[in-house]
C-alpha cells in the first residue's frame, strides 16, 4: 500500500515529528523512535510513522530519473541567461515551483514551456531536491523506457499507480518520448487520474512548446492542461544557457 507522507504529516499530533518530516527526514534520526522503526505504547508494539516514510521515499526514488548532477542543483545555482525580461521569466517559474514544494498538500499545478536549455529541468530538479521523500521526478524519455520495461499488465498498472499516487509528480520534457501512441496514452492516463484529484495531487509538466499537447494523442488531456483554475502556466523566454556569452 502506498502511503501519502503529507497525509501522515497532517495526522501527526507531534510538532517535533512534523518538523522532522518536513525538513530532516532521511538526514537526521527520527525523533520518535531514533530510527529503530518500532514504538511501544501501553504494552503494544507498532511500526513508527518514519518506517512508512522511508518505504515511501525508497519507492519514489526507484521511479525517479534523478542523476547526481541534477540532485546537486538548487535555485542558488541559476545564472542569468538572456536579457532582464527573459531572465524574469525563469525566476517567476522558479518561485512558483519553490512555492509548490513548500505547499504541496494543496496547490495549483505548474506547466512550463521553453526552448531547450532555458532552465526548465534545472528549476524542476531544484524543487524536487527540496521534497525527494514526497515526489517523483521523471523525464518523459525515462518514463517511456520504464513503461516498456513494465509491459506485463500487472507490472504496468503498478507503475501507473505509483505515478498517480505520489504526492508530487514532475514530468519533464513532455513530447521527447515520441514513438507509439501507447506511451502517450499511458502518460495521458496518469495525468487524467491526477487531474481528478485536483490540487491534492500537484503536478509539474514541462515541454518545449504547447504544440506538444496539440498532438492528437494528447487530445484527452489537452483541455485539462488549459484549466486556468488549476494550472499555472509559465512560458520561459530565456535562450539556452549553453549559448550564454556573459
Amino acid at each position: 500500500m502506498i502511503l501519502n507522507s503529507r497525509k501522515l504529516w497532517r495526522e501527526s499530533n507531534s510538532a517535533t515529528l512534523k518538523s522532522w518530516i518536513e525538513n530532516h527526514a532521511g538526514t537526521r534520526p527520527c525523533p520518535m523512535c531514533g530510527d529503530v522503526g518500532i514504538l511501544s505504547k501501553n504494552g503494544n508494539t507498532f511500526q513508527c510513522v518514519c518506517a512508512y516514510l522511508q518505504e515511501e521515499a525508497a519507492l519514489y526514488a526507484r521511479f525517479s530519473s534523478m542523476t547526481p548532477a541534477l540532485a546537486s542543483l538548487s535555485i542558488a545555482h541559476l545564472r542569468q541567461n538572456g536579457d532582464n525580461r527573459q531572465w524574469r521569466s525563469v525566476l517567476d517559474a522558479a518561485r512558483a515551483l519553490a512555492w509548490l514544494a513548500k505547499n504541496f498538500d494543496s496547490t495549483q499545478w505548474v506547466l512550463l514551456s521553453g526552448a531547450r536549455g532555458c532552465g526548465k529541468t534545472h528549476i524542476m530538479a531544484a524543487a524536487y531536491n527540496r521534497i525527494p521523500h514526497s515526489a517523483i521526478y521523471t523525464s518523459a524519455i525515462y518514463l517511456k523506457d520504464r513503461v516498456f520495461e513494465a509491459m506485463g499488465e500487472e507490472t504496468l498498472n503498478e507503475y501507473k499507480r505509483v505515478l498517480v499516487d505520489v504526492p508530487v509528480l514532475m514530468l519533464d520534457d513532455l513530447g521527447a518520448e515520441n514513438g507509439s501512441d501507447f506511451i502517450k496514452a499511458t502518460i495521458s492516463d496518469v495525468i487524467m487520474e491526477r487531474y481528478a484529484h485536483g490540487r491534492s495531487r500537484p503536478t509539474v509538466i514541462s515541454m518545449n512548446n504547447l504544440k506538444v499537447i496539440e498532438q492528437p494523442a494528447y487530445e484527452r488531456v489537452r483541455d485539462r492542461l488549459y484549466d486556468v483554475d488549476l494550472i499555472r502556466y509559465f512560458p520561459i523566454t530565456a535562450p539556452s544557457y549553453r549559448t550564454r556569452t556573459n
